[in-house]
């Protein structure tokens, strides 16, 4: 970052951590640009402990209990799906996009409800060791190295340049620019890198 960047309140994706089963170097990247962060509930006392400064807690159970916490506080309503609460949560600023750190049954779910209805924003989710982009829009182009494995949810998408592909899941050969290309609304990649 150069020393005349200045990171505005609301530039940067927020960050939503929902569970600890993620890559921390991943968040800790996240983290140098200063992102809003949002985090379920029983999460705030390990994130505390790493110095993680937390913007909102995250109350996904039915306990409406007051957090022992002096940091905002939001509850997720009986029926909500965890996508719909996410996007309540930032509806009113102006983000270009938005980070959650999940396990892999809460990023299968949140990849279904945005199946369902399209996000107006692009969604990065991490989980273990990948990450799955879900944009609104029907392309997607992105630099990659060599043997990254992507897996597509629509086995109709378009890879270009052609790769090595075993019915949806694509074997990156060479590093360079590619661009999927979807039918269907919206277009969801899960990465693992090598």
């Amino acid at each position: 970052m150069s020393s005349h960047h200045v990171i505005r309140d609301e530039q940067e994706p927020p960050v939503f951590i929902l569970d600890k089963d993620f890559n921390l170097e991943s968040l800790n990247e996240l983290l140098g640009w200063s992102p809003l962060v949002y985090v379920e509930e029983s999460l705030c006392k390990w994130l505390l402990a790493r110095s993680i400064k937390i913007d909102g807690v995250l109350k996904v159970g039915g306990d409406k209990n007051v957090n022992n916490y002096d940091i905002p506080t939001y509850q997720k309503s009986t029926g909500q799906t965890m996508l719909s609460f996410i996007c309540s949560i930032i509806a009113d600023k102006k983000f270009t996009g938005f980070n959650i750190f999940c396990d892999i049954a809460q990023r299968t779910s949140i990849v279904s409800q945005a199946i369902k209805k399209a996000p107006a924003l692009p969604i990065c989710l991490f989980s273990a060791h990948d990450q799955t982009i879900i944009t609104p829009k029907n392309e997607f182009v992105k630099w990659f190295p060599v043997n990254t494995k992507i897996k597509l949810h629509d086995e109709r998408s378009i890879v270009s340049p052609p790769s090595i592909r075993h019915e949806n899941t694509v074997l990156i050969e060479n590093e360079g620019k590619y661009k999927f290309t979807s039918a269907n609304q919206p277009l969801v990649l899960t990465i693992t890198y090598p």
